[in-house]
C-alpha cells in the first residue's frame, strides 16, 4: 500500500483553502472569460461552492448529500474530456471542474466525493462506482454513499437529480468501485476489497496532483 501524502490525509482541513486559492489565481488570469450554462463565471461558481461549504457545516449527512448532488448537477454542464482538456481521459480536481464549469461523469462524481469529504463525511461511507449503462454499455461513473455496511447505498449521479438506492438503479451495471485506498469488487449487495487503488493510473495521478497543490498551499500559510 503506497503511503499517501500527510497533506492529502488532512484534506478536509485544506481543500476549501486550496479551492479559494484556485479561484483567486484563475480569476486574475481569466477574468471575464468562461461562463457555465450561460449564467455563472468561474469566480461565481467557486464562491457558491464556498458558501455551500459554510451553509452545510454541521448539517445532517442526508442534507449534505442532497445539497452537494444538486449543487454540482446545477452548476456544472456535461462535456467530454477531449473538448475540455484535449485528451481522451482526464480526471479533474474539484477546483478544475468548477473553474471550467464543465466535466464528464467522472468529474461530477469526483467533485462530489471530495466535497463530502471536506464536509466531514467519513471515507468508509463513500465509494466511487465505475459502472456501465445497461442500455448501451457506455461507461459511467457515479458516487455511492453507504450509511452503514448493513444498509444499501444511495447513488449520487449527474444523470439524476434525486438520490436513488443503488438496488433501484437497474440501468447501472457495477464493474468495480474504489476509494482513496482500495479497489473493490461487487459481490451481491456488498463490495469486497481486492486490490490497491493505486492501480488506477488516473486516480493515482489526481491524488498526487492534489497532494502537491496542498503541499504548496501549506508552505504559503503563515
Amino acid at each position: 500500500m503506497p503511503k499517501l501524502s500527510p497533506h492529502f490525509l488532512q484534506l478536509p482541513r485544506v481543500l476549501a483553502l486550496l479551492l479559494l486559492l484556485h479561484m483567486q489565481s484563475w480569476t486574475l488570469a481569466h477574468a471575464g472569460g468562461d461562463m457555465a450554462r450561460g449564467e455563472h463565471s468561474s469566480a461565481e461558481r467557486l464562491q457558491a461552492w464556498h458558501k455551500l461549504m459554510h451553509d452545510l457545516a454541521g448539517a445532517s449527512e442526508s442534507q449534505q448529500l442532497q445539497q452537494v448532488n444538486r449543487f454540482f448537477n446545477t452548476h456544472i454542464r456535461y462535456a467530454e474530456d477531449i473538448d475540455l482538456w484535449g485528451v481522451s481521459d482526464y480526471w479533474a480536481s474539484p477546483g478544475e471542474t468548477l473553474e471550467r464549469g464543465a466535466g464528464d461523469c467522472e468529474d461530477f462524481a469526483l467533485a462530489k466525493y471530495f466535497t463530502l469529504r471536506q464536509l466531514g463525511v467519513a471515507p468508509e461511507h463513500l465509494r466511487l462506482l465505475y459502472t456501465t449503462l445497461a442500455g448501451n454499455g457506455q461507461a459511467h461513473m457515479v458516487l455511492a454513499y453507504w450509511p452503514t455496511p448493513q444498509h444499501g447505498a444511495l447513488v449520487l449521479d449527474n444523470l439524476d437529480a434525486d438520490l436513488t438506492p443503488v438496488l433501484q438503479r437497474q440501468d447501472l451495471r457495477i464493474q468495480f468501485a474504489f476509494d482513496a485506498r482500495h479497489l473493490y469488487k461487487p459481490e451481491g449487495e456488498t463490495l469486497r476489497a481486492v486490490a490497491d487503488a493505486a492501480l488506477l493510473p488516473a486516480w493515482r495521478t489526481l491524488l498526487q496532483r492534489m497532494a502537491g497543490a496542498q503541499l504548496s498551499l501549506a508552505q504559503l500559510q503563515p
